[in-house]
């Protein structure tokens, strides 16, 4: 950004990637923000335990793949290796899908409270950067050119569902047109390969 900035490049971070990030982070929390604006009558209902439950099972979901994946690249006897082991047996990114079901939890809690449904637009934006902006894509990319010559990691990406933990068993029973679409494993995830 410096050798590109024509002007003084700190100007021109400060707006293109402080002032962005931001403005990203305040559109997913939106439902935080909203339910401060339409406060109610605070009685826990059935939505409101849901969307407690919704973000408890995301954030351990979370959590436990991601201190699976450093404890997987922590040995060196695993370079070049898959992780093919603990919640990532079930799904390619199973810390992104616990993000997300955490993120649906927040949503759901809030608009229990009142908040207005406009205000899922804070879990689609978080959903649209991992799986096209930040976050799947660039890493199914990654991979694709790392491993793709591996027969290990062909295997497991035939048989490992992209982002819906599933029992490998089941996920090779499903017709590819489902996985393409209700289990998010479009095509544009294996163009390098």
């Amino acid at each position: 950004m410096r050798k590109k900035s024509a002007g003084d490049f700190r100007i021109r971070s400060y707006f293109k990637v402080f002032m962005l990030q931001g403005f990203l982070q305040i559109l997913i929390i939106f439902p935080v923000l909203a339910i401060h604006l339409y406060p109610s009558a605070f009685g826990l209902s059935l939505f409101h335990y849901l969307g407690i439950a919704l973000w408890a099972i995301g954030f351990v979901y979370e959590t436990a793949a991601d201190i699976q994946l450093v404890k997987f690249r922590s040995d060196s006897t695993n370079h070049n290796k898959v992780l093919n082991t603990g919640l990532w047996r079930f799904s390619r990114h199973p810390n992104y899908f616990g993000n997300i079901l955490l993120w649906i939890g927040i949503f759901l809690f809030c608009y229990s409270g009142g908040v207005p449904l406009w205000t899922i637009v804070g879990v689609l934006w978080i959903t649209f950067l991992l799986f096209f902006v930040s976050g799947i894509n660039l890493l199914e990319d990654s991979s694709n050119k790392k491993y793709g010559d591996n027969p290990e990691y062909r295997d497991y990406k035939n048989q490992t569902s992209i982002f819906i933990p599933l029992p490998n068993s089941l996920y090779c029973k499903i017709p590819e047109s489902i996985r393409r679409t209700l289990l998010l494993d479009f095509r544009m995830y294996n163009k390098s390969q």
